[in-house]
């Protein structure tokens, strides 16, 4: 696991106005642009490290396929929202690939991680029903 800066100053200050005028707008916004926000800032994160040097063929074929369905809530909203606990679950995995091959006990290698032990690995991404926008099934 390289622990080298990837990400310039200017990036990391590009994400962090992102995310909180993401959290600012979400207040006024129907429920589910928050969770479109929230995924177009992990693109924009994968980008970034691709951009920074990051040689990961898993973060490349994440960020492909995040880029390419994030849109979908525009459009196929069903579609989109089954896509959220796939790319949830796609993520621990890979948290938990990547702990196991440095040897690690981490929370990701015990099971600990939100990620395994939450919404990703039950596949209800969303929190309780009750917290879910309406229509979000899954």
């Amino acid at each position: 696991m390289n622990q080298q800066r990837v990400l310039t100053e200017e990036q990391a200050y590009e994400l962090l106005a992102h995310l909180v005028a993401s959290a600012d707008i979400c207040r006024v916004e129907p429920g589910f642009y928050g969770s479109f926000r929230l995924l177009d800032a992990a693109s924009r994160l994968s980008g970034f490290l691709l951009a920074g040097g990051v040689r990961d063929r898993w973060l490349q074929q994440f960020h492909q396929e995040v880029q390419a369905k994030k849109n979908w809530m525009m459009w196929d909203r069903e579609a989109y929202l089954a896509f959220l606990p796939e790319a949830a679950r796609s993520v621990a995995a890979e948290m938990m690939r990547r702990q196991a091959a440095a040897g690690g006990q981490g929370a990701a290698a015990s099971g600990q991680a939100h990620g395994e032990r939450g919404a990703a690995a039950s596949g209800q991404a969303g929190g309780d029903a009750g917290d879910r926008p309406e229509g979000l099934t899954s």
